[in-house]
């Protein structure tokens, strides 16, 4: 797909504020609490932006070659971190990351795990990612369009400007940039404030990333199980439930009971009424959003609730916003507690190693499904062969395997405009 500049545009920007809320996170999980992690005011980190503008603009037309696509990013992302840091420290600014000790590391400016991290999300990036963000831009009206960008470059002039004005002439109580820069600081603060209170407060009251990850699996793998079952008995018949190709894993169930451990968990003690409500809202929102993401990513109608009763676009209905509910009712009251017994249990005997092969496996199902799904969708609107990827994923999952691992799902291939 052919990239605009009005397009290139709202990926500098989404992606700048996606790197702006990681970097947030991060910070408040390191008990390290801060006005923001922006570089200048606004909430973006614009060197994330730069990256995905760079890659996306230099790699476009490669995504027949993963692997060096892969490569490519790794040198973009650590090319832009060592050319901004040094930048950063000539000029004086405050340096906004330091990898002195790592596994090499270069002046502290770069080290090779976080490469193969921009690697990796570069990768994510350009071959699937961007289409999504990319479809959601184009899903405005052209003349919204026009006024998000310029909204955006405005506020982006604004802070460029009021950057230097604060470097040149000081702090000033009746400038104007410095009363807008305190409240956002003021508002950032108090919601770093309010995602301290979910994630917790102290060390062991947060979830570590082992768990996250732990947990995500067993309760994919649950949801995909009850699923199951629940079709067998309401429809007559077995159907698969798995939302990837390898293993039976359900990527939604996966998704909203992990959201829902992170947003309920600390009101465990709350009367059951009280998280039901919360876990139907949070559950409808979340389906609806999957729904969406899924149709624009992959061209693919997951679910359609059209035949039921109380239904929004056939993306939720209410009653299954109600089992969203009843399934954060006995998930917060009943299994979490033994669950995650059970898997600091795994962590402790295992180690790192058992975690580090599950993690490694579910990256590849995912990126394997990713690419099947997205080859699956492209037969369905006759595109050719185009690399040897296309030709593996014909011969290893063609429609009778597709159809038989997502029965329920309509292709509708993406356009671009």
């Amino acid at each position: 797909m052919l990239v605009s500049i009005s397009l290139l545009f709202w990926l500098f920007f989404f992606y700048a504020n996606i790197g702006w809320i990681v970097e947030l996170s991060i910070v408040i999980i390191h008990h390290k609490p801060t006005a923001g992690r922006g570089f200048l005011s606004t909430p973006f980190c614009y060197l994330y932006g730069l990256g995905a503008v760079v890659m996306t603009s230099a790699l476009q037309g490669l995504k027949t070659y993963p692997i060096l696509v892969f490569l490519c990013c790794t040198a973009i992302g650590a090319g832009l971190q060592l050319l901004f840091g040094v930048l950063f420290d000539k000029i004086g600014v405050k340096r906004w990351w330091d990898y002195t000790g790592n596994f090499g590391s270069l002046g502290g400016y770069i080290c090779l795990r976080y490469s193969l991290i921009w690697g990796f999300l570069g990768f994510l990036s350009v071959m699937w990612v961007n289409d999504f963000v990319l479809t959601l831009f184009l899903g405005l009206h052209r003349i919204v369009r026009w006024i998000l960008l310029a909204i955006l470059l405005s506020a982006l002039f604004a802070d460029l400007v009021g950057a230097l004005m604060i470097r040149a002439w000081g702090v000033n109580l009746k400038n104007p940039v410095i009363w807008y820069n305190r409240s956002l600081n003021a508002f950032t603060l108090k919601l770093s404030r309010g995602l301290a209170f979910l994630i917790g407060e102290k060390d062991e009251e947060r979830l570590k990333y082992r768990e996250i990850l732990w947990i995500f699996l067993a309760s994919s793998f649950l949801g995909c199980l009850v699923e199951t079952i629940f079709c067998r008995f309401s429809m007559g018949y077995w159907m698969n439930r798995s939302s990837l190709v390898i293993g039976p894993f359900s990527m939604v169930w996966g998704l909203g009971i992990l959201l829902a451990t992170v947003l309920l968990r600390r009101f465990q003690d709350r009367p059951v009424w009280q998280i039901f409500l919360l876990g139907t809202v949070v559950g409808a929102v979340f389906e609806y959003v999957c729904s969406v993401a899924t149709e624009m990513a992959f061209g693919m109608i997951f679910w359609d609730y059209l035949e039921f009763q109380f239904n929004i676009g056939g993306r939720i209905n209410l009653g299954f916003s109600f089992l969203w509910g009843v399934a954060a009712v006995i998930w917060i009251k009943l299994l979490y507690r033994p669950v995650s017994l059970f898997v600091n249990m795994i962590i402790k005997k295992s180690g790192r190693w058992l975690s580090l092969a599950a993690l490694i496996f579910l990256f590849v199902d995912i990126a394997i499904s990713c690419m099947a799904l997205s080859r699956y969708t492209e037969r369905d609107a006759t595109v050719v062969q185009e690399s040897t990827s296309d030709r593996v994923m014909d011969k290893l999952f063609p429609d009778s395997i597709m159809e038989w691992i997502y029965p329920k799902e309509t292709v509708h291939a993406p356009e671009y405009s």
